[in-house]
Parts: C-alpha cells; sequence; structure tokens
C-alpha cells in the first residue's frame, strides 16, 4: 500500500484530488482493501468525498500565501465539490485560524 499512499500524499498536496483518487481507489487497492468491506461502494463514495475535500483543505493551506483573492466558484469546479462543502471548509479553516483570510462578495444581495 506504500507504493499507492506516498504519490496520493503527493497529489493531495498539490491540491490534484484526481490523480490522488486514483491511486487511493484503483483495481489493485479495490481487491487489497476496499473490496473488503461490507459495503464496498459506500466505502468508495466516502473516501471519494473525503479526497475532495482533504485536498482542498491541504491546498488551500499550502496554498494561501499566493493568493490574494480566489472565487469559491472557482475552488468549487477545481474540486468538484459543492459550494456550500467549499463555504463551509473555508470557514472552518477560518474560525481555527488555519487559514489568514475573509469572506467578501462583488455581488449585492439586493
Amino acid at each position: 500500500m506504500k507504493e499507492h499512499v506516498l504519490p496520493a500524499s503527493k497529489a493531495m498536496k498539490m491540491g490534484d484530488w484526481k490523480t490522488c483518487h486514483s491511486f487511493i481507489i484503483n483495481e489493485k487497492m479495490n481487491g487489497k482493501v476496499w473490496d473488503l468491506s461490507p459495503e464496498a461502494n459506500k466505502v468508495r463514495t466516502m473516501l471519494v468525498r473525503k479526497v475532495q475535500e482533504e485536498s482542498l483543505w491541504t491546498y488551500l493551506f499550502t496554498y494561501s500565501s499566493v493568493y490574494n483573492s480566489i472565487s469559491m466558484e472557482m475552488l468549487s469546479d477545481m474540486f468538484e465539490l459543492d459550494p456550500l462543502m467549499v463555504h463551509s471548509i473555508i470557514s472552518k479553516m477560518i474560525i481555527n485560524e488555519e487559514l489568514m483570510a475573509s469572506w467578501t462578495s462583488r455581488r449585492s444581495p439586493w
């Protein structure tokens, strides 16, 4: 499993959730790990979501100093996550002081 987990972590660090996913969920890993679970499909679905969410977290934690601003829509598209989930993750990071950021809106609610 080491030959899968280490490259997956490197991909996650770069914000490349799809490559990370391909190292964690593939035929070899399915046969050795995930198919052993009684609800293998649910486990794989949960893993995909977690890889997306943690890749977003890692990407923001790693590259936040590079950005002056970044749109939630871009992050939503990049990590294929619902905008509300992206907002939730970023808000938690701000509250936990893991991300020095604030929310701004370019659109008026009125």
